[in-house]
């Protein structure tokens, strides 16, 4: 599973972060070696959103693809 977390750090001070938003994506099982299908949850529901990015080839692309592709299936 991967837990993405946003946070504000007010002038750049770590001292005084405040945690924003977080979700987590998760493999469902369903790919193979090559290619995966992914699901999301957001704001630390227990309800998984299944089939959020589907057919990812995972050793081609960074991760933060994956990242993006989640919230652009979200927000689009």
């Amino acid at each position: 599973m991967i837990k993405v977390t946003i946070e504000l750090w007010p002038f750049g001070q770590e001292k005084f972060k405040k945690i924003l938003s977080s979700f987590d994506i998760a493999n469902d099982g369903t790919g193979n070696t090559k290619r995966g299908n992914y699901k999301a949850r957001f704001n630390n529901k227990k309800e998984w959103i299944e089939k959020v990015v589907e057919d990812y080839p995972r050793q081609t692309y960074p991760v933060e693809k994956l990242v993006y592709k989640v919230l652009k299936a979200k927000y689009a």
